[in-house]
């Protein structure tokens, strides 16, 4: 965690590549937030404390670099830090989604995106999306969106989603950030139907290696689900109930995997489930092995796999999923 020591070194750095970012809450006097690069991933959270209401969080930064605010409840926020800024960071805490973070001209172009897109679906958010990458292909921007609207979609994207790929590639052609996204997208394409599941080893919750193509069973379900999804304790119910539908005939095994970073909340909730289930967490999130090389990149997720390690089914809907089970295991 960043520690005072740091954040006045960073005050002291020479080469005007310290920022800060100072933040108040209209409705919050105290608490902890978590913050991360996101260019760097989750492996690394700082933890941020709120005193009367305000935060100040500082660092170093060599280029426009996103980080993610983290709230308790599994909120996320995107605030645009670089060398040499101190940004003004405002919300309520009974309103995150209405937040504004004032002091460069990148997070004024976020703030308008969010401005434009609060009151719409996921749909038209993710057209506005689009428009903005397009009209704004050199800014920290497009590449936050596209990351978040198309790349985490995939592959339920129409061709534009090339087209996007191309454009910013030809505007920003040595952003770390874009190539690394590239190299997300092909790991994406390995989780396709039709295409075999990588070899990959696991520990459950009782320290057991378990292989995933050693399950012994005719199907294999693997799921990926947090305990701060909105609805986190009613599907991991779900997915015991559907499990006792299947168990008697030994045709199915379960894998559920959890993108918790908070794993005693993960062991909370699952260390009174029902014997049979493999239930795994490793603390690692989006950044887990598994989860990338498998391309999960919405939750809930799900992906059924035969015995012969070949994708067949996939997706993010309860009931998709039931449709799914009832249509290949007989």
């Amino acid at each position: 965690m960043m520690s005072l020591v740091a954040l006045l070194l960073a005050g002291c750095d020479s080469g005007g590549s310290s920022f800060k970012i100072k933040g108040s809450f209209r409705d919050m006097k105290a608490g902890n937030l978590y913050i991360y690069n996101k260019e760097s991933g989750t492996e690394r959270f700082d933890t941020i404390t709120i005193k009367d209401g305000e935060f100040v969080y500082g660092g170093t930064a060599q280029e426009p670099t996103p980080y993610i605010l983290v709230f308790p409840n599994g909120v996320e926020q995107v605030i645009f830090v670089n060398g040499g800024e101190e940004l003004r960071y405002e919300a309520a805490a009974n309103d995150l989604k209405n937040y504004v973070v004032n002091g460069s001209e990148i997070n004024k172009l976020m703030n308008k995106f969010r401005r434009e897109t609060f009151n719409l679906n996921n749909e038209e958010t993710q057209k506005v999306a689009g428009k903005y990458i397009m009209q704004n292909p050199a800014s920290p921007v497009a590449i936050y969106l596209f990351e978040r609207y198309f790349v985490q979609k995939y592959p339920s994207v129409d061709k534009s989603f090339t087209v996007m790929l191309d454009t910013l590639k030809a505007s920003q052609p040595k952003n770390r950030f874009l190539m690394k996204l590239e190299g997300d997208i092909k790991y994406l394409k390995r989780g396709e139907k039709g295409k075999k599941i990588p070899e990959l080893k696991l520990e459950n919750k009782d320290k057991k290696e378990i292989d995933l193509r050693q399950t012994g069973t005719e199907w294999t379900l693997l799921v990926f689900w947090t305990t701060w999804m909105d609805d986190g304790y009613s599907f991991n119910d779900y997915i015991q109930r559907e499990y006792d539908k299947y168990k008697a005939d030994k045709q199915l095994s379960i894998i559920s995997i959890s993108l918790d970073t908070e794993i005693y909340k993960w062991e909370n909730m699952v260390k009174s489930d029902t014997v049979g289930i493999e239930h795994c967490c490793d603390g690692r999130a989006w950044d887990s092995p598994v989860v990338k090389k498998l391309g999960v990149a919405v939750l809930p997720y799900y992906i059924l796999v035969d015995k012969k390690h070949n994708i067949v089914a996939k997706g993010t809907s309860v009931s998709h999923l039931a449709d799914d089970l009832k249509k290949y295991i007989k």
